[in-house]
């Protein structure tokens, strides 16, 4: 099961959760399961349906942004949320929408098992959900750097690429080149926004990813998983591919160059230009 075999209302959920729930928040913290939650509040039986409907709010959200029926009911029929009653400290309950193994799964890389293929526990981001269900730290090899360890607006830049972009793994490695791992950097100016505004476009545009600010951008280029062409351009490192396409790489000081797990398909790219 990929993204798109998700309904389009219920998909942004994902898409949502990618560019603020994965990786390191602001203050450091440790995502926990209440993060990939949903609190049902019933509709009034007595009240006309279009006036009074079921909405699903985030747990812990300040902001009343709500989700339909028509949003969550697909997500739980696919197994990707399950329903769990959830106890609150002034004693009452309150039915809730909880993501499973399998729906941790398509958060993180983009794929998952369909249903009839599922083995509770087998799932490639196992260890990191049990993690988050438990609350304590994701487990990682020794010396690698994983999405986790990125803020959150730079991890969804490699996740967005993992499943939309350059990273994702369906036997399309062949139809990439060289521009593809190239990004562009427009700088413009506009009566609606407060400053400067960076966005970052595809040679070859792919709207599924999102623009970066400058300081997102910084922190890959120090990380390595970009690196610099000129005052206009970055393009994806031997290292950043690998992390897209794998989940986890090498730290800095640990790098080798030409040795990344994934550098025979990074070359064979770089190899091919667009038509």
């Amino acid at each position: 099961m990929r993204d798109i075999d998700v309904v389009s209302l219920s998909r942004a959920i994902f898409a949502g959760w990618r560019r603020s729930k994965v990786g390191t928040s602001r203050r450091g913290d440790m995502p926990s399961l209440d993060a990939f939650r949903f609190i049902l509040l019933p509709g009034d039986p007595n009240v006309p349906l279009r006036l009074s409907a079921d909405r699903w709010i985030e747990y812990g959200r300040s902001i009343d942004f709500s989700r339909s029926n028509k949003a969550m009911r697909p997500l739980l029929k696919l197994g990707l949320f399950r329903e769990k009653r959830v106890e609150f400290t002034v004693g009452s309950t309150a039915l809730s929408a909880e993501l499973t193994e399998w729906g941790f799964e398509l958060l993180v890389t983009g794929t998952t098992a369909f249903s009839e293929d599922r083995v509770d526990g087998t799932s490639s981001t196992f260890e990191s959900f049990c993690a988050v269900a438990e609350q304590r730290p994701i487990p990682k090899e020794a010396g690698t750097l994983t999405v986790w360890d990125l803020k959150h607006d730079a991890a969804a830049f490699i996740l967005e690429q993992r499943v939309h972009g350059v990273g994702r793994r369906a036997g399309t490695e062949d139809d990439l080149c060289a521009e593809d791992l190239a990004y562009r950097r427009e700088v413009f100016d506009g009566s609606a926004y407060l400053g400067r505004l960076e966005t970052w476009r595809l040679y070859r545009p792919n709207l599924d990813v999102r623009p970066l600010s400058e300081r997102d951008v910084s922190t890959l280029l120090a990380d390595g998983l970009l690196i610099k062409c000129d005052d206009s351009t970055v393009l994806v490192s031997e290292w950043g591919y690998e992390l897209m396409v794998t989940g986890k790489t090498a730290v800095d000081d640990r790098r080798v160059p030409c040795r990344s797990s994934t550098y025979a398909d990074y070359q064979a790219i770089w190899g091919r230009h667009a038509k």
